[in-house]
């Protein structure tokens, strides 16, 4: 999907709101028209879903003050994390993931925030734990972070939560994210599961 197209299907994403419980969603923007796509069908079946797109976003802050502030709320109930090789091995989902160790989340939250994962790709025997130590320590292991990146982990590092670890490759990143889904884990959708937006909803409890 062209750009211009995407960003037309994320401006029909209805704004959370924020006055009732609501779900995180956690993604890579490689993935945006999927994971647009399956936002909408689960607004219009009635789920209350914040996702960073205009509508969700504060004007006059930081984008990482949005999404923290969004994630921090009461309201926030839990996170759906779209789970492939590009969301784990994606810096911004490293943050958001590690925020949810962080002093400021958890003086608001209890310490086993569920995150519910949708396969984007097979899962072989849904184990994340050999997927990320096999296929994803062989594809990612050399492949280094860009400057901006590791800039970005460092700010975040430094302002947020010092416990994050220093990364420097892909596979840092992805390795840095399985321990939030191996504790949170809460439900998961199947890559091949027949009906999926009706399972995610299912799980969603508030």
């Amino acid at each position: 999907m062209h750009k211009k197209d995407l960003q037309e299907t994320a401006a029909h994403i209805k704004a959370c709101d924020l006055s009732r419980p609501y779900y995180y969603i956690c993604y890579s923007t490689q993935e945006g028209a999927e994971v647009y796509a399956a936002v909408r069908h689960l607004q219009e079946a009635g789920a209350n879903l914040w996702i960073d797109t205009e509508a969700n976003l504060m004007q006059g802050d930081g984008y990482n003050s949005s999404i923290f502030a969004a994630l921090r709320a009461k309201n926030c109930c839990g996170m759906i994390f779209f789970m492939s090789q590009a969301a784990m091995t994606s810096a911004q989902c490293a943050k958001e993931m590690a925020y949810l160790k962080s002093e400021p989340f958890l003086a608001d939250h209890d310490a086993q925030f569920p995150i519910i994962i949708v396969e984007m790709e097979e899962i072989p025997e849904h184990d994340d734990e050999v997927w990320v130590e096999g296929l994803l320590y062989q594809k990612y292991q050399a492949d280094q972070l860009s400057p901006a990146e590791s800039e970005r982990i460092q700010k975040y590092r430094d302002k947020y939560n010092a416990k994050i670890g220093r990364m420097t490759t892909k596979f840092h990143v992805a390795e840095s994210i399985l321990p939030f889904l191996l504790a949170h884990e809460r439900g998961r959708i199947a890559y091949d599961a027949a009906n999926r937006a009706d399972e995610l909803k299912r799980l969603m409890t508030y």
